[in-house]
């Protein structure tokens, strides 16, 4: 596939991608999740068209559809089921994961990338049970390995920004999304904070914040699949 047609798919994406967002933002109820999972899905799509075994940005797609099975439990179906998605979404993060250390070329990068991710998990698991303490539970548990997971691909995509730098700003957003899901799903369950705060106003505003982080992190990683660069004949 040439350049051009690639930009020109790419352009199309990314315009029915704005739409999808600009309506998100702009309705509730049924509709409203019919037109977030909508985005979800149509990135999955875009990124189909551009699979190949050849290189590691499969990884990517493999890691697109989960996202669609992760929003199922969590957009479609109601009421969610949390669980479900969180260890679907753990399974994305671990797919970033082998994509980045695919991508690494240097052995020793990656040998620190998998020391630090396998300590600052435990780490963090048992700090998590040690504050949530009688509340801890499986999704808990889950929620603190998926979001370890994304932090650390996050830096290790941003050390290796040349090679996929859509992929490292995808994961930016998909953190900024994820922060405000995490805050929203966490407050007043495993600790309070006053309804008089700042982080509880600028969380539970009106707001659309976390859909608005979520549509570009996904189109970004989708695009992450594209190879702009001129192929030879």
């Amino acid at each position: 596939m040439s350049r051009k047609i690639k930009l020109l798919f790419s352009i199309g994406f990314i315009s029915i991608q704005l739409v999808l967002l600009i309506s998100i933002l702009a309705t509730s109820g049924k509709l409203n999740n019919i037109l977030s999972f909508s985005s979800v899905v149509c990135s999955f799509m875009f990124s189909l068209i551009f699979i190949s075994l050849k290189n590691n940005k499969y990884l990517t797609q493999i890691a697109l559809l989960f996202t669609v099975v992760s929003d199922i439990f969590l957009v479609l179906i109601q009421p969610q089921n949390q669980a479900v998605a969180m260890t679907t979404f753990s399974v994305v993060q671990i797919l970033y994961f082998v994509r980045i250390w695919c991508e690494t070329k240097n052995k020793k990068l990656n040998l620190i990338n998998l020391i630090v991710r396998v300590c600052l998990i435990i780490i963090v698991e048992i700090i998590t049970i040690i504050i949530v303490k009688e509340n801890v539970d499986y999704v808990s548990i889950i929620s603190m390995f998926y979001y370890t997971n994304l932090i650390l691909n996050l830096i290790f995509s941003f050390i290796n920004f040349k090679i996929s730098p859509l992929l490292a700003i995808g994961l930016v957003f998909f953190l900024l999304c994820d922060t405000f899901v995490g805050f929203s799903s966490a407050i007043n369950v495993y600790f309070a904070i006053s309804e008089s705060s700042w982080i509880y106003k600028l969380v539970f505003s009106s707001f659309n914040f976390i859909w608005f982080f979520y549509v570009p992190s996904q189109t970004l990683l989708a695009l992450s699949t594209v190879n702009f660069k001129q192929q030879k004949n």
